[in-house]
């Protein structure tokens, strides 16, 4: 089957360069040039002839222009940044969340930007096939995107003195220690990898954890290859389901390095989202926490392989059992972050921007992080959600294209920026309180929590 998808993929590029499909406007630019996004707007009106085309990256606005327009950009602009394309070169964006492709250089593919996990490429057909052939779950190649934002401008945070709110009580409560604890436990397990004997023991203690909060749980088995292989949910009952449905809190269980099979600590990826997921349940057990919604919280293998444990649960989800979703948090690597300020890329579809604005501006109000918004979904586990258009929402540290860790024996703790953690939690916490009806009584934290210490 996968020589199939290349063969239809292989064509369908053939005829994008043949001009026989998505043909480019007989008028299509031959420059690109680099604006700052906060400028973007008004250099278009300004200078524009009517045949640019914009792209929306963060703080970088790519402009497919032609030489008239550049011309005047000259006179208004000391140095421009341009790329003059060549003959037989096509833009293309590559998303991905494997900084392996920072080490592959590609014949006939030049790099003309790159962040947050974007890559605009200039490629001849000869570039473009050489990519194609590397594509995965993990990564996806399109034509450059014309007039569409697909990473908004980061957002920093407003946080000040506030009065008190309710959701302040739900918040307070969670626990940073108990979530470090969580994290150093499936760190020590030395690997997480998919198909070895510590996969089974992160299961276990993840099982343990869970039913020790008074959760009931379930592995939900699944075969990857001829391998059998489990995911694992704890279900917590809501007071009102029937009304407010259900919310699912994701992450990936497994890791990988290396040396997986032996050693693939693992705790930025992804022992950050599952001891995150930990995190909230323990936060939603504790005494006089409610929630309205039923809460699954979901711990699946196979992410590294491709996505294939959460692939496989939403495969078994009825029609019924998706209409009950009203949101899905997916945490996966929430923990390294080295430049300030604390930054999160939040990752949704188009479908589902309001759900993102809504996690931006809660950021905004109960934590410190500067956010930004993907829309091109990729290479986790939200995209099966995703897929089926259920509401999903990916949380993951703006800094994972520069950390040096990345499937590597050396992703430890020691390694990672614990404040991003706990205000990535903060988040989703809050999130639960938007979709779920979380809710907590006065008052807020005792001592020794670890939103007493935030304070």
């Amino acid at each position: 089957m996968k020589w199939i998808a290349m063969i239809g993929l292989v064509a369908l590029l053939g005829l994008i360069f043949s001009g026989t499909a998505c043909a480019a406007d007989p008028a299509a630019p031959g420059w690109m040039t680099i604006l700052p996004t906060s400028e973007a707007r008004e250099i278009l009106a300004t200078l524009g002839t009517g045949h640019e085309a914009y792209t929306g990256l963060g703080d970088a606005t790519i402009v497919q222009c032609g030489a008239g327009f550049i011309e005047k950009l000259k006179k208004k602009t000391p140095s421009p940044v341009m790329t003059e394309l060549q003959p037989g070169e096509r833009l293309w964006l590559l998303t991905t969340k494997d900084p392996a492709f920072r080490e592959i250089k590609f014949p006939g593919v030049r790099v003309l930007w790159k962040g947050s996990g974007f890559r605009v490429l200039a490629a001849t057909e000869t570039g473009q096939m050489g990519l194609a052939a590397k594509m995965s779950d993990f990564s996806r190649l399109e034509p450059l995107p014309a007039n569409e934002t697909i990473l908004t401008p980061l957002r920093r945070a407003a946080w000040k003195s506030r009065p008190r709110e309710p959701i302040d009580d739900l918040l307070g409560r969670l626990d940073r220690d108990a979530f470090v604890a969580d994290l150093q436990a499936l760190v020590d397990l030395k690997t997480r990898y998919t198909y070895a004997e510590g996969a089974n023991r992160a299961l276990e203690h993840c099982e343990k954890v869970f039913r020790d909060l008074g959760l009931a749980t379930r592995r939900l088995p699944f075969t990857s290859g001829a391998t059998p292989r489990d995911n694992l949910e704890a279900f917590l009952p809501g007071t009102d389901a029937a009304a407010a449905g259900e919310v699912v809190v994701l992450g990936h269980l497994d890791s990988t390095s290396e040396k997986a099979a032996t050693l693939a600590p693992g705790a930025d990826d992804n022992g950050s989202g599952a001891a995150g997921v930990l995190a909230l349940a323990r936060l939603m057990t504790k005494p006089g926490v409610t929630s309205r919604a039923n809460l699954r919280f979901l711990l699946v293998l196979g992410e590294e392989q491709g996505l294939l444990g959460s692939k496989a649960y939403v495969a078994g989800l009825k029609p019924e059992d998706l209409s009950r979703i009203r949101a899905v948090i997916n945490m996966d690597m929430i923990g390294f972050d080295r430049k300030p300020p604390l930054s999160l890329l939040i990752e949704t579809a188009s479908f589902n921007a309001a759900m993102a604005e809504k996690a931006a501006e809660l950021a905004g109000r109960h934590t410190t992080l500067a956010t930004q918004i993907s829309y091109r979904p990729w290479g986790s586990d939200h995209v099966p959600f995703l897929n089926k258009k259920v509401p999903t929402l990916l949380t993951i540290e703006s800094e994972f294209d520069d950390n040096p860790n990345y499937h590597r024996t050396t992703d430890l703790v020691g390694a990672m920026n614990l404040d991003l953690c706990y205000q990535i939690l903060r988040l989703n916490a809050a999130l639960l309180a938007e979709y779920a009806g979380a809710q907590a009584p006065a008052p807020g934290p005792t001592p020794g929590e670890g939103a007493a210490r935030h304070r």
